[in-house]
Protein backbone atom coordinates (compact mmCIF):
# COMPACT_ATOMS: atom_id res chain seq x y z
CA UNK A 1 0.00 0.00 0.00
CA UNK A 2 1.38 3.37 -1.00
CA UNK A 3 1.57 5.93 1.77
CA UNK A 4 -0.12 9.27 1.38
CA UNK A 5 1.38 12.66 2.17
CA UNK A 6 4.52 11.95 0.21
CA UNK A 7 6.21 14.10 -2.39
CA UNK A 8 6.32 11.91 -5.47
CA UNK A 9 8.34 12.40 -8.63
CA UNK A 10 8.02 10.14 -11.65
CA UNK A 11 10.47 9.25 -14.40
CA UNK A 12 10.14 7.75 -17.88
CA UNK A 13 12.64 7.20 -20.68
CA UNK A 14 12.76 5.84 -24.22
CA UNK A 15 15.83 5.01 -26.29
CA UNK A 16 14.83 6.31 -29.71
CA UNK A 17 12.77 9.16 -31.08
CA UNK A 18 10.58 6.58 -32.82
CA UNK A 19 9.23 5.43 -29.46
CA UNK A 20 6.48 7.11 -27.48
CA UNK A 21 6.47 7.98 -23.79
CA UNK A 22 2.69 8.32 -23.63
CA UNK A 23 2.01 4.74 -22.52
CA UNK A 24 4.62 4.82 -19.74
CA UNK A 25 3.46 8.21 -18.50
CA UNK A 26 -0.21 7.27 -18.50
CA UNK A 27 0.39 4.09 -16.50
CA UNK A 28 2.24 6.10 -13.85
CA UNK A 29 -0.63 8.59 -13.69
CA UNK A 30 -3.21 5.79 -13.45
CA UNK A 31 -1.22 4.17 -10.64
CA UNK A 32 -0.95 7.40 -8.65
CA UNK A 33 -4.66 8.07 -9.07
CA UNK A 34 -5.54 4.55 -7.96
CA UNK A 35 -3.57 4.95 -4.73
CA UNK A 36 -4.66 8.49 -4.05
CA UNK A 37 -1.49 10.55 -4.45
CA UNK A 38 -0.28 13.13 -6.93
CA UNK A 39 2.84 13.25 -9.06
CA UNK A 40 4.49 16.57 -8.24
CA UNK A 41 7.15 16.44 -10.94
CA UNK A 42 7.06 14.25 -14.04
CA UNK A 43 10.54 13.89 -15.54
CA UNK A 44 11.44 12.31 -18.85
CA UNK A 45 14.41 11.55 -21.10
CA UNK A 46 13.35 11.21 -24.72
CA UNK A 47 15.40 9.36 -27.31
CA UNK A 48 18.37 8.63 -25.00
CA UNK A 49 19.95 5.22 -24.54
CA UNK A 50 20.00 3.65 -21.10
CA UNK A 51 23.73 3.08 -21.47
CA UNK A 52 24.17 6.86 -21.17
CA UNK A 53 23.95 7.65 -17.46
CA UNK A 54 24.60 11.38 -17.87
CA UNK A 55 21.08 12.42 -18.89
CA UNK A 56 19.21 15.65 -18.32
CA UNK A 57 16.23 13.98 -16.66
CA UNK A 58 18.30 11.66 -14.51
CA UNK A 59 20.54 14.55 -13.49
CA UNK A 60 17.42 16.44 -12.39
CA UNK A 61 16.54 13.52 -10.12
CA UNK A 62 20.08 13.53 -8.71
CA UNK A 63 19.74 17.22 -7.91
CA UNK A 64 16.43 16.47 -6.23
CA UNK A 65 18.13 13.88 -4.04
CA UNK A 66 20.71 16.42 -2.91
CA UNK A 67 18.09 19.10 -2.30
CA UNK A 68 15.69 16.62 -0.62
CA UNK A 69 12.97 17.76 -3.01
CA UNK A 70 11.05 14.47 -2.99
CA UNK A 71 10.76 11.27 -0.99
CA UNK A 72 9.25 8.87 -3.52
CA UNK A 73 10.13 8.01 -7.12
CA UNK A 74 7.63 6.31 -9.39
CA UNK A 75 9.01 4.58 -12.50
CA UNK A 76 7.60 2.33 -15.19
CA UNK A 77 10.51 -0.12 -15.09
CA UNK A 78 13.94 -0.38 -13.51
CA UNK A 79 15.36 -0.68 -17.03
CA UNK A 80 14.24 2.93 -17.61
CA UNK A 81 16.87 4.07 -15.13
CA UNK A 82 19.70 2.42 -17.05
CA UNK A 83 21.02 -0.64 -18.82
CA UNK A 84 24.07 -1.17 -16.64
CA UNK A 85 23.18 -3.29 -13.63
CA UNK A 86 26.02 -1.80 -11.60
CA UNK A 87 25.03 1.81 -12.32
CA UNK A 88 21.33 1.16 -11.87
CA UNK A 89 21.61 -0.69 -8.56
CA UNK A 90 24.09 1.90 -7.28
CA UNK A 91 21.53 4.59 -8.11
CA UNK A 92 18.71 2.65 -6.42
CA UNK A 93 20.88 2.27 -3.32
CA UNK A 94 21.59 6.01 -3.38
CA UNK A 95 17.87 6.73 -3.44
CA UNK A 96 17.22 4.25 -0.64
CA UNK A 97 20.08 5.61 1.49
CA UNK A 98 18.54 9.07 1.23
CA UNK A 99 15.17 7.85 2.46
CA UNK A 100 13.53 7.91 -0.97
CA UNK A 101 11.13 5.09 -1.74
CA UNK A 102 11.12 3.65 -5.25
CA UNK A 103 8.10 2.07 -6.93
CA UNK A 104 8.52 0.26 -10.24
CA UNK A 105 5.31 -0.87 -11.95
CA UNK A 106 6.66 -3.47 -14.34
CA UNK A 107 8.60 -5.35 -11.64
CA UNK A 108 5.83 -4.78 -9.07
CA UNK A 109 8.56 -3.39 -6.83
CA UNK A 110 8.02 -1.18 -3.81
CA UNK A 111 11.16 -0.68 -1.75
CA UNK A 112 9.13 0.33 1.29
CA UNK A 113 7.70 -3.19 1.65
CA UNK A 114 9.51 -6.24 3.09
CA UNK A 115 9.46 -8.01 -0.28
CA UNK A 116 10.79 -4.87 -1.98
CA UNK A 117 13.67 -4.64 0.47
CA UNK A 118 14.48 -8.30 -0.10
CA UNK A 119 14.52 -7.84 -3.88
CA UNK A 120 16.72 -4.77 -3.48
CA UNK A 121 19.20 -6.80 -1.42
CA UNK A 122 19.29 -9.52 -4.07
CA UNK A 123 19.88 -6.96 -6.80
CA UNK A 124 22.72 -5.43 -4.79
CA UNK A 125 24.41 -8.82 -4.50
CA UNK A 126 24.03 -9.37 -8.25
CA UNK A 127 25.47 -5.92 -8.88
CA UNK A 128 28.53 -6.67 -6.74
CA UNK A 129 28.97 -9.98 -8.56
CA UNK A 130 28.84 -8.28 -11.96
CA UNK A 131 31.28 -5.59 -10.83
CA UNK A 132 33.76 -8.17 -9.51
CA UNK A 133 33.41 -10.22 -12.70
CA UNK A 134 34.14 -7.09 -14.74
CA UNK A 135 37.25 -6.35 -12.65
CA UNK A 136 38.50 -9.90 -13.21
CA UNK A 137 37.92 -9.68 -16.97
CA UNK A 138 39.83 -6.40 -17.15
CA UNK A 139 42.67 -7.85 -15.06
CA UNK A 140 42.87 -10.98 -17.22
CA UNK A 141 42.94 -8.85 -20.38
CA UNK A 142 45.76 -6.68 -19.04
CA UNK A 143 47.81 -9.69 -17.97
CA UNK A 144 47.37 -11.31 -21.39
CA UNK A 145 48.47 -8.12 -23.15
CA UNK A 146 51.45 -7.79 -20.80
CA UNK A 147 52.56 -11.38 -21.43
CA UNK A 148 52.22 -11.02 -25.19
CA UNK A 149 54.11 -7.73 -25.29
CA UNK A 150 51.09 -5.64 -26.29
CA UNK A 151 50.56 -2.12 -24.97
CA UNK A 152 48.35 -2.33 -21.88
CA UNK A 153 48.71 1.15 -20.38
CA UNK A 154 49.84 4.65 -21.35
CA UNK A 155 53.47 3.99 -20.51
CA UNK A 156 55.48 1.10 -19.13
CA UNK A 157 58.80 1.98 -17.53
CA UNK A 158 61.45 -0.30 -18.96
CA UNK A 159 59.73 -0.59 -22.36
CA UNK A 160 59.00 1.50 -25.43
CA UNK A 161 56.18 1.11 -27.91
CA UNK A 162 56.29 0.59 -31.65
CA UNK A 163 52.63 1.14 -32.52
CA UNK A 164 51.04 -1.22 -29.97
CA UNK A 165 53.95 -3.63 -29.56
CA UNK A 166 56.30 -3.38 -26.60
CA UNK A 167 60.06 -3.34 -27.07
CA UNK A 168 62.81 -3.33 -24.45
CA UNK A 169 64.31 -0.07 -23.27
CA UNK A 170 67.72 -1.28 -22.13
CA UNK A 171 68.60 1.96 -20.33
CA UNK A 172 65.42 1.88 -18.25
CA UNK A 173 65.73 -1.84 -17.58
CA UNK A 174 69.23 -1.23 -16.24
CA UNK A 175 67.85 1.46 -13.93
CA UNK A 176 65.09 -0.87 -12.69
CA UNK A 177 67.71 -3.44 -11.76
CA UNK A 178 69.61 -0.75 -9.89
CA UNK A 179 66.45 0.25 -8.00
CA UNK A 180 65.92 -3.33 -6.89
CA UNK A 181 69.56 -3.70 -5.82
CA UNK A 182 69.42 -0.51 -3.76
CA UNK A 183 66.15 -1.57 -2.11
CA UNK A 184 67.53 -5.04 -1.30
CA UNK A 185 70.56 -3.33 0.26
CA UNK A 186 68.35 -1.41 2.66
CA UNK A 187 67.74 1.88 0.89
CA UNK A 188 64.27 3.41 1.30
CA UNK A 189 61.97 4.84 -1.38
CA UNK A 190 62.99 8.44 -0.71
CA UNK A 191 66.70 7.63 -0.65
CA UNK A 192 66.44 5.79 -3.96
CA UNK A 193 64.46 8.57 -5.67
CA UNK A 194 66.88 11.22 -4.42
CA UNK A 195 69.85 9.20 -5.69
CA UNK A 196 68.29 8.74 -9.14
CA UNK A 197 67.37 12.42 -9.46
CA UNK A 198 70.82 13.57 -8.31
CA UNK A 199 72.39 11.43 -11.03
CA UNK A 200 70.20 12.93 -13.73
CA UNK A 201 67.70 10.11 -14.21
CA UNK A 202 64.09 10.92 -15.12
CA UNK A 203 60.81 9.07 -15.56
CA UNK A 204 59.01 8.62 -18.91
CA UNK A 205 57.53 12.13 -19.04
CA UNK A 206 60.81 13.78 -18.12
CA UNK A 207 59.87 14.55 -14.54
CA UNK A 208 61.80 13.70 -11.40
CA UNK A 209 61.50 10.34 -9.68
CA UNK A 210 59.25 10.48 -6.61
CA UNK A 211 59.21 8.06 -3.70
CA UNK A 212 55.77 6.88 -4.88
CA UNK A 213 57.06 6.19 -8.41
CA UNK A 214 59.92 4.15 -6.97
CA UNK A 215 57.54 2.31 -4.68
CA UNK A 216 55.23 1.46 -7.60
CA UNK A 217 58.16 0.04 -9.57
CA UNK A 218 59.24 -2.13 -6.64
CA UNK A 219 55.71 -3.30 -5.91
CA UNK A 220 54.44 -3.82 -9.45
CA UNK A 221 57.47 -4.91 -11.47
CA UNK A 222 58.03 -8.66 -11.70
CA UNK A 223 61.21 -10.37 -12.79
CA UNK A 224 60.77 -12.48 -15.90
CA UNK A 225 61.64 -16.10 -15.09
CA UNK A 226 59.61 -17.85 -17.78
CA UNK A 227 62.05 -19.01 -20.47
CA UNK A 228 59.21 -18.96 -23.02
CA UNK A 229 58.52 -15.29 -22.42
CA UNK A 230 59.56 -13.17 -25.39
CA UNK A 231 61.53 -10.80 -23.14
CA UNK A 232 63.22 -13.49 -21.03
CA UNK A 233 66.93 -12.97 -20.40
CA UNK A 234 68.57 -15.51 -18.14
CA UNK A 235 71.70 -13.54 -17.27
CA UNK A 236 70.24 -10.05 -17.05
CA UNK A 237 66.81 -9.81 -15.37
CA UNK A 238 64.07 -8.12 -17.34
CA UNK A 239 61.10 -6.65 -15.50
CA UNK A 240 57.50 -6.12 -16.60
Amino acid sequence: MVKKNVVTWSYVRCSTTKQDLTTQSQQLIDYSNAYGFSICNHISDFGISGSEFNREGLNQIKEGIVNKSFNQLLIYSISRLGRSMVDTITFLNELNDNGINVISLKENLDLSTPSGKMISSILSVLSEYELETLRNRVSDTLQTKKRNGIKYTKSVYGFDFDNLKMSLNEKEQKLIRKIFRMYNNGFGYTEISNHLNTNGHRIKNGRLFSRFYVRNILQNKHKITDKNHQFYNGRTPIFV
